[in-house]
């Protein structure tokens, strides 16, 4: 349980980042990253089914987020072993105001990309192996007390190995 809390306090931690960092990008340099424009780790990277295209131009089914996960986060709406990371009342669904909202979902995407990113294995060769992998529990316990979700996993290699050189 104690992993759990580190993994929603360093999450929480986002937020005290200036806006001026892309946190994507510093999660996966490991430093701090600014850009003039837009994120260049989700360039050309469609939102809607988590191809390598625009969006614009998508014509592939929607990438599907399983239930009990918020659909704009992708983070769990059900406690696991009695931590939330997310509330389930509607108007926190529908306001999603999650520090994982504009961090989590790019950062899972460019990792189906680049697996190097985190060092988590998953063995997904497809976006739909991946879809239903990333919201499935993990084959790892916790501390001997049974299972979380794979979106857990990546989030937690990231803030742990990647993001401590952001939080100076």
């Amino acid at each position: 349980m104690e992993r759990l809390v580190r993994i929603r306090i360093r999450l929480n931690r986002l937020s005290d980042i200036p806006k001026m960092y892309c946190l994507v990008c510093s999660a996966i340099a490991a430093e701090k990253v600014t850009h003039l424009g837009g994120c260049t780790s989700t360039f050309n990277m469609c939102f809607k089914c988590l191809g390598q295209h625009r969006s614009l131009s998508c014509s592939g089914r929607f990438f599907k987020v399983a239930p009990k996960f918020c659909w704009k986060c992708w983070m769990p709406l059900y406690d696991i072993f009695g931590v939330s990371f997310h509330s389930n009342k509607k108007d926190d669904l529908i306001n999603c105001s999650s520090a994982a909202r504009d961090f989590l979902k790019p950062l899972a995407m460019v990792f189906f990309y680049n697996r190097r990113i985190a060092n988590i294995s998953c063995p997904c060769g497809d976006i739909s192996q991946y879809e239903r992998w990333l919201f499935s529990e993990s084959e790892q316990s916790v501390a001997g007390i049974g299972q979380m979700p794979n979106i857990l996993l990546l989030l937690e290699a990231i803030l742990e190995q990647n993001m401590s050189a952001v939080f100076v």
